[in-house]
């Protein structure tokens, strides 16, 4: 599944509840959405992209310590959710560069 392929299924499967920057590729060849905002605290939604997506690692920037959650999606796919406070989001490539 492409990168086009994978943003145009998730849009179409939650125009009302998300607002999706296009995503890029990185050095590594995994696809990182560079902005995903859920209008609703629904982790189906964010459980779906990650089922999509190609990659084993998700990030989450938001106010709270930094850690590393091992998460699994209601269809059984397991991935590392990066919890990342915003005083780290220059870090992100170095961070990421570490755990993959």
């Amino acid at each position: 599944m492409g990168k086009t392929t994978l943003v145009n299924e998730f849009s179409r499967e939650f125009e009302n509840y998300i607002h999706l920057n296009l995503e890029r590729e990185n050095e590594a060849g995994q696809v990182v959405a560079q902005e995903l905002k859920v209008l609703s605290n629904d982790h189906y939604i964010q459980h779906f992209f990650m089922d999509l997506s190609p990659g084993n690692i998700a990030v989450r920037v938001w106010s709270e310590p930094y850690s590393i959650d091992r998460v699994t999606t209601p269809k059984g796919k397991d991935f590392r959710l990066v919890n990342l406070p915003f005083y780290y989001v220059n870090c992100l490539p170095l961070i990421l560069q570490s755990i993959a």
